[in-house]
């Protein structure tokens, strides 16, 4: 038996029986009866980060193993509040809502919005959430989490700042690891106490010539699965996360990690949203440029980037009106 919004829900007929009034309580509804439907798979659209969103098919007693590994690293069990304030269109929702029928949780719901806390009074013990939901949680209702025990936070990279800002509060807060193909996180950083990711019960890594991650965890299907994610190995159960792949820069012989220079980028453009990419360029093959959403403007000779390492300096800033978006948030890199 689980619990929605303290429905007790003790077999699929239940669910008929719960009053739902909102679009995302219906939501809700229809994901469950699909769930305890006759077939032994769900349906489930990747966010599209790293190329076109596409949908795959993941296995139940898959997504149950994924439950289970999730309930057991955090401690939950059953009765236990579990705030649901994401998207159903993603495995991070959908995944929530697994954990709670499998762990007998009893999980509350509350419409996808930036700021799932502000009508929320009772103490809750699991939530997951994006890095910009937290923001606009510390921007407004800051105390808000102190509500909160266990708090997952994924779909995007936690910032040095939102890490910082979440040190003065009393909630125990994890940047996650994972994609759609692994069924949500498996791996989790605690914030502020760790810089690495450790594996959940089971999972194991490895990395390629390349350096990217090799994951081996006993709920998936494929016997090991291959990432662009370059990491520092620290263990066979803890890695370094380090950047994508996908976002080295070659130039002038010299390859340097994106994420690197966005690190080391944040107090310059920390007043608004920007990412490093790159561009042909005849001379170096790619060029290492910063691209700022902002309205005005912003000259390259307006900045001193002498404090960066030899290499990494941008040689050119774009602006952009307003970044572009996958359907769950995440900024889209563009290469120029």
């Amino acid at each position: 038996m689980f619990y929605l919004n303290n429905f007790p829900v003790k077999t699929v007929n239940d669910i008929d029986d719960y009053k739902a009034v909102t679009d995302f309580e219906k939501e809700v509804v229809v994901f469950l009866k699909d769930w305890f439907s006759d077939s032994s798979t769900v349906e489930v659209k990747t966010s599209g980060s790293t190329g076109k969103p596409k949908t795959i098919v993941l296995e139940k007693k898959r997504m149950i193993k994924s439950a289970e590994l999730t309930l057991r690293f955090f401690g939950l069990k059953a009765g236990d509040k579990a705030l649901l304030c994401l998207p159903l269109r993603s495995i991070a929702g959908k995944m929530m809502v697994v954990r709670a029928v499998v762990g007998g949780l009893n999980l509350l719901l509350v419409r996808p919005n930036r700021n799932p806390l502000k009508q929320i009074s009772t103490r809750i013990s699991f939530s997951a959430m994006t890095p910009m939901q937290v923001e606009t949680v510390l921007g407004e209702t800051p105390k808000q989490l102190n509500l909160i025990n266990t708090l997952i936070i994924g779909g995007a990279e936690v910032s040095q700042e939102l890490e910082r800002n979440l040190s003065q509060y009393e909630v125990r807060a994890y940047s996650t690891f994972g994609m759609t193909e692994t069924i949500t996180h498996i791996a989790v950083r605690e914030l502020n106490k760790s810089t690495v990711f450790t594996g959940l019960s089971g999972v194991r890594f490895s990395v390629d010539k390349d350096d990217c991650l090799i994951i081996k965890a006993p709920h998936l299907k494929e016997a090991s699965l291959k990432t662009n994610d370059i990491v520092e190995l620290e263990s066979k159960t803890e890695f370094l996360w380090k950047g994508r792949k996908d976002n080295v820069i070659n130039t002038g012989g010299i390859k340097i990690i994106a994420e690197d220079v966005e690190s080391l980028l944040k107090g310059v453009f920390s007043h608004t949203r920007f990412y490093v990419t790159s561009k042909k360029d005849k001379l170096l093959g790619e060029k290492i440029v910063v691209v700022v959403e902002s309205q005005i403007p912003l000259l390259l000779e307006d900045y001193d980037f002498s404090f960066l390492p030899k290499y990494h300096s941008p040689k050119e800033i774009i602006t952009v009106n307003k970044m572009k978006e996958t359907p769950t948030g995440k900024l889209k890199r563009e290469k120029y």
